[in-house]
């Protein structure tokens, strides 16, 4: 869901399955699909102090090494969650 999910959010698919043995991992490897920044996501950055890893370079992709984001819509209390785009 994307916008003022889970409940009055609007339907997105992404056509992605993510598996991993570690919870965090996967949480960021979602979070940058969406285009947010997992490491702005205050239960996922204190997670990777104890749970699992956080760092894009230390997870390890195995079907599909570069994943393009495809930004999700946010309320505007919540951009701060996006991730910086460089160029």
């Amino acid at each position: 869901m994307e916008g003022n999910g889970p409940l009055q959010g609007t339907e997105r698919w992404m056509n992605k399955i993510v598996l991993s043995d570690d919870p965090v991992a996967a949480d960021a490897t979602c979070c940058r699909l969406m285009g947010l920044a997992p490491e702005r996501i205050t239960h996922l950055a204190e997670g990777a102090r104890f749970l699992g890893n956080l760092a894009a370079d230390r997870i390890t992709m195995l079907a599909e090494p570069a994943l393009a984001a495809e930004p999700f819509a946010v309320l505007p209390a919540f951009r701060y969650l996006i991730q910086p785009t460089t160029h």
